[in-house]
């Protein structure tokens, strides 16, 4: 805060003159002077009551970074006051930073200006930094208004890290961070030119039976980077989806590491036209279908879409890993729960034949009931998937431990089963089995 004077202290109150004579104070200059001061202090006291001064000297020192406080917004404010707070840090262009509480918030709806925009709210951690939406149906929801000139994402960034998303929701309909890249924009037919990192974020709801129906949404992000995302379904139940991967773009070289999520239908979702996935070490708990990828071609097309699992711990009631049409898979060092009857450890098909054949590794992986034996299986290779190898797994409990359909595959004898009903099962010709 600057002050406005006429005159400042030293010179009203001098006890001399310039030439060093004696002076005493004039009574006006003193009273206009004290005059100022009051109003200068009524103005402050006036600021304070709705931002505190220190967030106002924040402000004006230009830092690098702002927050929800520096624009009007509190953990202790209304919902409708923290999205405009938030909403002004986020055109002001820097860090957003939240403090440690909850703040209520309502649908906060940010369209980038333009392509080298950037976007960054970083919190003390997932369960520290706590966004509450209460009934909001969207909660973050980040638009790319520029079209793609390249792949590599170097344009602009969205960066999203240790903060919480929470809900009142209960019917499967919320989306707890949207980030957006909508199919209608020109240009490349990759995904967003920007760099999406999301680390440490955690959805939840505020009450036991309440949840998103979708944490993470992306659309169309090409080369994101996701890391250490949590969340929760309803308790005593499976539903919604920790992370829910769109888009009709080729989106390409995406990975996922260490998400964790429990009570939910799907751990991981994806859809459209992904190209590239990697997830590392997932960890999903009385879900019903640990990681889902149905890819998106149409008849004659090129695109090879893969997956590459890298450890982690499922327990699903539906299928740990189940995917149509993709390409080429890559399952090691993964820990498989089936619990369900008529559950499926990793399920690989290749619908109307559209893949001219599927390259799939499955290796070093356990497969396990957590129930009476029925219909469970651990391994099924469906129609048209050849080409594939599946070696060094164990597999205990199960209906059936293996079932391959079309030809070409080579299961290996160093395959260890115990307990199963039916170890092996070949209905095709041409697999290899030892």
């Amino acid at each position: 805060m600057t002050l406005a004077l006429t005159r400042s202290a030293a010179t009203v109150f001098a006890p001399t003159t310039g030439g060093g004579a004696p002076r005493g104070a004039v009574m006006g200059e003193a009273s206009t002077w004290g005059s100022e001061i009051e109003t200068e202090l009524d103005a402050a006291k006036a600021a304070s009551s709705t931002a505190t001064l220190g967030a106002t000297y924040l402000k004006i020192a230009n830092l690098p970074f702002t927050s929800l406080e520096m624009h009007g917004g509190s953990t202790g404010a209304a919902g409708s006051v923290n999205a405009t707070a938030m909403l002004a840090a986020l055109a002001a262009g820097k860090e957003v930073r939240l403090l440690r509480g909850s703040y209520a918030m309502e649908e906060v709806e940010y369209t980038l200006p333009d392509a080298d925009a950037d976007v960054a709210i970083t919190g003390l951690g997932g369960q520290s930094s706590v966004l509450f939406f209460s009934g909001a149906e969207l909660g973050i929801h980040i638009v790319q208004s520029a079209p793609a000139t390249q792949m590599q994402g170097a344009k602009s960034s969205v960066r999203l890290a240790g903060f919480g998303c929470r809900t009142s929701l209960d019917d499967n309909t919320g989306v707890g961070v949207f980030i957006d890249y909508p199919d209608a924009l020109s240009g490349s037919d990759s995904g967003t030119s920007a760099s999406v990192q999301v680390d440490d974020l955690v959805f939840s709801g505020a009450g036991e039976d309440q949840y998103w129906g979708a944490g993470l949404r992306l659309n169309n992000v090409t080369y994101h980077q996701i890391r250490g995302v949590q969340g929760t379904g309803p308790e005593g139940s499976r539903a919604g989806t920790l992370i829910d991967l769109i888009g009709n773009k080729n989106n390409v070289d995406n990975s996922i590491e260490k998400p964790r999520g429990r009570n939910l239908s799907r751990l991981i979702s994806v859809s459209g036209r992904y190209e590239g996935l990697v997830v590392d070490t997932p960890i999903g708990v009385d879900v019903d279908t640990g990681i889902y990828w149905h890819a998106t071609l149409t008849d004659g097309e090129t695109a090879q879409p893969w997956l590459d699992v890298r450890g982690g711990h499922i327990n699903a009631h539906v299928a740990a890993i189940d995917t149509d049409r993709v390409a080429e898979g890559f399952v090691t060092g993964l820990n498989v729960y089936v619990a369900s009857s008529g559950g499926k450890g990793l399920l690989v098909r290749n619908d109307a034949g559209l893949q001219d054949a599927l390259y799939w590794q499955v290796a070093h992986n356990k497969f396990q009931t957590t129930v009476a034996k029925s219909a469970q299986q651990a391994i099924d290779f469906g129609d048209d998937c050849g080409f594939s190898v599946i070696d060094r797994n164990i597999i205990v409990n199960f209906h059936l431990g293996i079932g391959l359909v079309a030809g070409c595959n080579n299961c290996s004898g160093a395959n260890l089963h115990r307990g199963n009903n039916t170890n092996v099962q070949n209905n095709g010709s041409g697999n290899t089995v030892t």
